[in-house]
């Protein structure tokens, strides 16, 4: 399980620009009531993998979450330096590990 410290640590990035529309502003702030719980699972699953890691497919199916909410999450993480790519690909797919 992912320490709650290291959630909220990126729980302030904002989702919608002041220049968006108010639905925008909504959808994001619905967005932060699952996104914490996505990444925890994305981050359980490739601790599970350890070096290995894993491609997003690998962890939809692990998971229950569908390719695309992974891959947004992956990207995000990635960004933040949470996950990493190792360099290795499975199936034509990029592998990732935690950081």
């Amino acid at each position: 399980m992912i320490p709650q410290s290291i959630l909220d640590k990126y729980a302030h990035i904002p989702r919608a620009r002041n220049s968006d529309p108010v639905t925008s502003h909504e959808a994001a702030a619905r967005a932060e009531s699952f996104v914490a719980g996505h990444e925890a699972k994305i981050l359980g699953a490739l601790h599970e993998a350890g070096f290995i890691g894993m491609t997003a497919k690998e962890i939809a199916d692990k998971t229950g979450l569908i390719d695309v909410q992974v891959n947004r999450r992956l990207s995000a993480m990635g960004e933040r330096k949470v996950i990493r790519r190792n360099g290795a690909r499975r199936g034509g797919c990029m592998v990732w590990c935690k950081t």
